[in-house]
Parts: C-alpha cells; sequence; structure tokens
C-alpha cells in the first residue's frame, strides 16, 4: 500500500476472498497476511488494521454468500487506536500540508470546492466528493471552526453523476466554466469562476 503506483480504485468491487490477499500487510516477523480486527455486520463486513491506519468495508451481496470491496477508510495518527497510514493519499493530499496551507477543512474546500454532501453540528464536520470518490472528515463538529484538523480520508468507486454538476461555490447548476486544471471544479457564472480562483489551489 506504500507504493507509488498502489490505487485503491484497481480493487474495489472484487469479492472479499479474492482481493484480502492483496490488499492486507504482511506480518513482518512471521511473513503471513494479517487477518486484522474483523466486524461482521448484516449487510457488511469490516476489517479494522490498526497499526497500518486503514480500515476496509465489505458490502454483502444479497443471496449469493459474497461481499466486495466497498470503500476503504485511511486514518491520520490517534484517531480510534488507529496509527497513521502511511500510504500515498488520494489527489495528492498529505495529513499535515504546508506550512503555507495546513491540511483542514479550508484546504479541502479551496481545493475542491463546496459539496452537496456534507455534515457538521451533531456529527463531525464532513466533505464527500461522491463523483470524486473520496470523503473527507475532520476532528470537530462546529462550521465556524475554519482549521478544523482532518482525521480520516474515505475513499470509494467514483459515482456516476445522475444530475447536473454544480458550481462549487453556491451550488447551483454548473455550466461549461470550468478550472483548466481540475475539471471536475466546475462554474455556475463568471462571478463565482472569478472569486474561486483568487482562492482555488489546483495542486497540493
Amino acid at each position: 500500500m506504500e507504493s507509488e503506483d498502489f490505487d485503491w480504485n484497481d480493487y474495489f468491487g472484487q469479492e472479499m476472498n479474492d482481493v484480502m490477499p492483496k490488499i492486507s500487510p504482511i506480518d513482518e516477523e512471521s511473513g503471513e497476511l494479517k487477518i486484522g480486527n474483523k466486524f461482521e455486520y448484516s449487510d457488511s463486513i469490516y476489517f479494522k488494521f490498526l497499526d497500518e491506519g486503514y480500515e476496509l468495508c465489505f458490502s454483502k451481496v444479497p443471496d449469493s454468500g459474497a461481499a466486495v470491496l466497498a470503500h476503504v477508510t485511511l486514518y491520520n495518527s490517534g484517531i480510534e487506536t488507529f496509527s497513521q497510514y502511511k500510504g500515498k493519499l488520494p489527489h495528492n493530499i498529505t495529513w499535515k500540508g504546508t506550512d503555507a496551507i495546513p491540511m483542514n477543512n479550508t484546504a479541502i474546500i479551496r481545493r475542491f470546492g463546496d459539496t452537496y454532501v456534507k455534515g457538521g453540528g451533531t456529527v463531525n464536520v464532513f466533505l464527500n466528493y461522491p463523483e470524486l470518490g473520496v470523503g473527507f472528515t475532520f476532528l470537530n463538529r462546529s462550521w465556524h471552526d475554519n482549521e478544523n484538523p482532518l482525521i480520516h480520508i474515505t475513499v470509494c468507486r467514483p459515482a456516476k453523476l445522475k444530475r447536473a454538476p454544480k458550481c462549487c461555490i453556491c451550488l447551483e447548476e454548473a455550466k461549461d466554466l470550468t478550472c483548466p486544471n481540475c475539471p471536475t471544479v466546475r462554474y455556475c457564472s463568471e462571478t463565482c469562476k472569478k472569486n474561486f480562483e483568487a482562492v482555488h489551489i489546483c495542486d497540493f
């Protein structure tokens, strides 16, 4: 998982028994695959690898007895007893960011824009981008915290849009205006485009 060529997207939708040998960590002493902490529910099976900093979620396929990889959660250090995930993070994200751009909720919005799939207040603030196949969860619940640290990233298969793309500023229906370097960053007007370009980060 620490290889630069490793990509979780290569494994989504694969059956659990087939994919576990490919994505489970290896015990350095025995040379055998680690099983992780297993939790099974009516519709899903989870494997937590605390030392490696990630959790696998398999969705059960009805009436088949099979389960396929649905999503992976990558953890920052000290979260729910997980160690920090050391592999490559999606979209060139790093856990700390830089001195100029610490990795928090503000940095994520500056990179990807606003999203219609988000929450906070009663739960930790989260920002999900289904068409990118990635979601971000932050330490605190308050929307007023503009320096809310990133605690984990959920990666899944990108969703196909079933609606018109939304503007990354106002979430109105987007027109044919995009960032030339970020085709998923879309705008509804020249005004929104100009406003977002003033703060937009094309890459970390």
